[in-house]
């Protein structure tokens, strides 16, 4: 997290969220991922920012963001679209997270979510990626690499992915315990 800004959990965001829908003029509608998205079926998971990967950020929004970001303390950019970059070759399977008068929200499904958390590979994406793991039924080695291999140019798929997989699998394994068919 952010040294810039402090964490909020789904209720918060949900708060954040209708602010800043108060003060645009315009509809604007944004699809989101990472932990932002993941609040929204996990409403204790905390997050500092809205990654948007939504193709355009209207400079309303932007402004809008900016300013519940200084009434709450928060990052100035908590709202960005800085995760565009390297996205999954998925249907994201959206579902509407939040609608208020001018702005409508989209969380992207668990297995979009799973291939970005995969590929990161970062200590905070384990338990995560974990958690959507089994949220989408993606629970082995071999799925997990045939979901990353569907998502992604074989060039990404680099060492330290399948080191990240194989913790996390072994993760799922031990969470679900013996005898589980998943």
């Amino acid at each position: 997290m952010s040294p810039a800004g402090r964490a909020f959990n789904n209720a918060e965001l949900l708060a954040y969220l209708a602010e800043v829908d108060a003060l645009l003029s315009a509809r604007v509608e944004i699809a989101v991922i990472g932990g932002a998205a993941i609040s929204f079926s996990d409403p204790a998971r905390l997050s500092d920012d809205v990654d948007v990967v939504s193709e355009d950020m209207p400079q309303e929004l932007r402004d809008a963001a900016s300013a519940v970001a200084h009434r709450h303390g928060l990052r100035a950019d908590w709202i960005n679209d800085a995760a565009k970059i390297g996205l999954p070759r998925l249907d994201p399977q959206l579902t509407t997270v939040y609608r208020g008068d001018c702005l409508i929200v989209y969380a992207t499904g668990p297995k979009y979510l799973l291939a970005t958390k995969l590929l990161a590979g970062r200590a905070v994406d384990i338990g995560d990626a974990m958690n959507l793991a089994i949220a989408a039924g993606v629970t082995t080695v071999d799925a997990m690499l045939d979901l990353l291999s569907e998502a992604y140019p074989a060039a990404m798929l680099t060492p330290r992915v399948q080191y990240t997989v194989e913790q996390v699998a072994a993760d799922v394994a031990a969470r679900l315990g013996p005898g589980c068919d998943w």
